[in-house]
């Protein structure tokens, strides 16, 4: 009889053991590794409105002299390209992530799914805002507005987005 029991006890500790095991994969398949690819594209996003914080927010020059007209306006469709990326990139990761509710976003410090939204947004508006010739009539209008998506993308994601703080 004891052996019974023995045997009893090994095979729920594996069948447990297994479950476990499964619930784990099951979790960091479907929950952990999503949600580290969400964290690394809001670590993107912040990357690159850093880098191109000057691009964004700085007009044309008064001296077209300087400027090869050719080579910015390439230089910002680049930009443009960059950013309307991490938009999308933003918006699909967060849908990967299963069960990515309020639960998920207060335990795990994520911004809500209507945030996450309106950041791509903001970032969509700012690659429109790339545009050369919009740019040269709405200069100092595009700059300010920029500035505050910028502003608002980083309040949204919880992300440095200029160099002057949070």
């Amino acid at each position: 009889m004891s052996y019974e029991f023995m045997l009893i006890g090994a095979v729920l500790t594996i069948f447990t053991g297994s479950i476990v095991f499964l619930v784990g994969q099951f979790t960091l398949a479907l929950v952990l590794n999503p949600m580290q690819e969400f964290r690394k594209a809001i670590g993107e996003a912040s990357y690159i409105l850093l880098r191109h914080q000057a691009k964004l927010n700085n007009p044309f020059s008064d001296d077209d002299k300087k400027i090869d007209k050719g080579k910015d306006a390439s230089i910002r469709k680049d930009i443009a390209g960059e950013l309307k990326s991490i938009s999308a990139k933003l918006l699909s990761t967060s849908n990967t992530i299963f069960g990515y509710s309020l639960l998920l976003e207060k335990f795990f410090g994520l911004p809500i799914k209507s945030d996450i939204c309106e950041a791509a947004r903001e970032l969509n508006g700012l690659s429109q805002s790339m545009n050369p010739e919009d740019f040269c009539t709405f200069g100092l209008y595009t700059a300010d507005k920029n500035w505050e998506s910028m502003v608002k993308i980083g309040k949204i994601l919880k992300i440095q987005t200029t160099y002057s703080g949070y």
